[in-house]
């Protein structure tokens, strides 16, 4: 992953399909994570601060997969991201004892389809190009 994730493993499944990725970063400021996540996804962060001072396990689920931020507690993670969040992701952050970063539906789902175009354009030599519309959300 382009944020020097490492020992990365899949995370939360659904409909028998993983959905997200789990792996470690060196250990991190919050605050030096989410300036990372906001340069990374182009898009501000809405954060339920919950965890601990350092983050150092990560998961990710793209686009709306709010309801999984307990997952990621359970599997012991410092930090969540996913796209969007609802008043109470707030208070499951608290009472997880994990960061929650929403980084924006659209802004999270737009890496995969960029990445497979980059991917499609190499194997198979195809003139691909990425459109990128913003959209607040």
């Amino acid at each position: 992953m382009e944020m020097g994730w490492k020992n990365l493993e899949p995370f939360c499944e659904l409909e028998g399909n993983i959905i997200g990725v789990r792996g470690e970063i060196e250990p991190t400021s919050v605050s030096q994570f989410q300036s990372d996540l906001e340069k990374f996804y182009d898009h501000p962060a809405k954060c339920a601060l919950g965890g601990p001072d350092k983050i150092q396990s990560v998961a990710l689920v793209s686009g709306g997969a709010r309801r999984t931020l307990p997952d990621a507690a359970a599997a012991g993670c410092d930090a969540f991201i996913t796209g969007n969040f609802d008043e109470p992701d707030w208070y499951i952050a608290q009472e997880e004892e994990i960061h929650f970063f929403a980084m924006g539906h659209s802004a999270t789902e737009r890496i995969g389809p960029r990445v497979l175009g980059e991917h499609l354009a190499e194997k198979f030599g195809l003139d691909v190009q990425f459109l990128d519309v913003q959209n607040p959300f």
